[in-house]
């Protein structure tokens, strides 16, 4: 019996930090969740889909998708701008949004669907009346998921964001693949991998709670410099105190503080962070 307890605390203490070196570093508005597209999961007991079944399922959805395409196409060039579509064909569901999404200068067609528990995002920009594809993902469709468009580095142009929390793991982890665009091309410049964090674009700051348990993690204090971002701060729990490391350059500073800056305390998910103190400082 003893064996069997150790075995399962030595399980969930594994997922947690396996978790934690993959998630290293809330967009308040204009999040859409996706409902729950008309799927049957494949996936087993634990979630994971096989390398041959993910192939198989890549195969069928292109096929699908190659004769689902122009249909879509056909609908939204009859209209200036759709914000989101749901839709079902053939008895596949899908959603799309199409219009000036990132800029003023090129209109985007965003498309998600779920075929047997994957999920399948594609963005084209409208050529000449042609759909050229500039970005494809996939992901799990067992983790809650939602995409948006929002400038969250202070260009003043939208970016494009997928919002994931995933189904497993022990603690806060509302992850955001950010993907920046070209103003005059329309294409996909860079992604960015944000964990539970907190966007000031008009301040061109980011504040990012890592993952893992209270009392134990960071929050890093990022700066958008146009398509690059550093770190300028990383505050962190020290007992009943804090420190707070401060970089400059190829320099750095540590300081020792006592309560929380407010700037701090007002990040998305501080509650997580401070829960392991009875009371904030």
């Amino acid at each position: 019996m003893r064996f069997l307890l150790f075995i399962c605390i030595s399980i969930g203490f594994w997922t947690c930090e396996a978790r934690k070196k993959n998630l290293n570093t809330k967009i308040e508005d204009t999040l859409s969740v996706s409902p729950e597209l008309n799927s049957t999961s494949t996936a087993d007991s634990a979630g994971y889909i096989s390398e041959e079944q993910l192939r198989k399922f890549e195969i069928e959805d292109s096929i699908g998708f190659a004769s689902l395409l122009p249909r879509i196409k056909e609908k939204v060039l009859k209209t200036a701008s759709v914000r989101s579509i749901i839709s079902e064909e053939d008895k596949n569901s899908y959603e799309y949004f199409f219009g000036f999404l990132f800029s003023d200068l090129k209109k985007h067609l965003v498309v998600t669907r779920v075929h047997h528990g994957v999920r399948f995002i594609d963005v084209f920009i409208l050529n000449n009346q042609k759909l050229v594809s500039v970005f494809q993902k996939e992901m799990s469709d067992l983790d809650f998921f939602g995409t948006g468009f929002k400038d969250l580095n202070g260009d003043n142009n939208n970016d494009f964001y997928i919002y994931e929390y995933s189904s497993a793991g022990c603690c806060r982890r509302n992850a955001y693949y950010v993907y920046t665009f070209d103003n005059q091309t329309g294409i996909v410049e860079k992604e960015y991998f944000f964990l539970n964090p907190t966007f000031y674009p008009e301040k061109k700051l980011v504040y990012s709670l890592e993952y893992g348990h209270p009392g134990t993690i960071d929050i890093r204090k990022l700066k958008w410099e146009g398509k690059k971002i550093d770190t300028l701060e990383i505050f962190s729990p020290d007992s009943l105190q804090f420190k707070k490391t401060v970089f400059n350059g190829a320099d750095k500073e540590t300081i020792t503080m006592d309560k929380v800056p407010t700037e701090y305390q007002n990040i998305n998910d501080f509650d997580w962070f401070i829960d392991y103190l009875d009371d904030t400082k």
